[in-house]
């Protein structure tokens, strides 16, 4: 595949049951849709987060996503990340079977439900073009489906179905999307990480 790459699979049984007794912790996944309009479906927790309590002045909380990763690097453990031992724990579980010398950017644990979907986007900003995109799958569905790539090219979208306890990467800097036609929620970890080896260098 061009665009995904499986890395292996992990237990995530202990997350799961840990995120699902927590249910309530999810929220809008910003608390300003306009600022990630593709993402305005979902709900999320984060675990670690842009650290802005070290941004320039010149980086108002009005800004968009891009001007965001254009300027803050770096991520700093939220209080959730402490919140949810288990999912602390399968991250850095994930993050051995990452290329040696990475670092861990943002995270966040992100709810699907049915019928919902992420509308077709690119991630920009040069706090992309350091990091890939990896996905731990927790939860699932038979109606989930992740697609990547350019309808302007023939034959170069990929549409995939990631099963449960799987942990792939992929290059989130090309247009991507997903839905959930299932009756079940899909369940993800997405966590950022920062390498000077990308699987997907732009």
């Amino acid at each position: 595949m061009k665009y995904f790459k499986f890395i292996g699979n992990i237990d995530v049984s202990a997350a799961l049951e840990e995120v699902t007794a927590n249910d309530h912790m999810f929220a809008p996944h910003t608390p300003r849709p306009e600022q990630s309009p593709p993402l305005r479906e979902g709900r999320s927790i984060h675990l670690r987060i842009h650290d802005k309590n070290h941004k320039s002045d010149e980086i108002s909380d009005a800004r968009g996503a891009k001007e965001l990763a254009d300027k803050m690097l770096e991520a700093v453990d939220a209080e959730a990340f402490y919140r949810l031992p288990q999912c602390r724990k399968l991250i850095n579980q994930a993050m051995t079977m990452t290329l040696p010398g990475s670092k861990l950017g943002r995270c966040y644990i992100a709810k699907m439900s049915p019928g919902g979907n992420i509308y077709p986007h690119v991630d920009p900003g040069k706090y992309f073009d350091l990091h890939d995109r990896y996905h731990i799958v927790l939860k699932t569905n038979q109606g989930v489906s992740f697609s990547c790539g350019s309808n302007k090219i023939e034959n170069d979208i990929e549409t995939v179905r990631f099963e449960q306890g799987e942990l792939w990467v992929f290059d989130n800097k090309t247009m991507h999307w997903a839905s959930n036609k299932g009756d079940e929620d899909r369940i993800h970890i997405i966590m950022d990480v920062r390498n000077d080896t990308l699987h997907f260098p732009h």
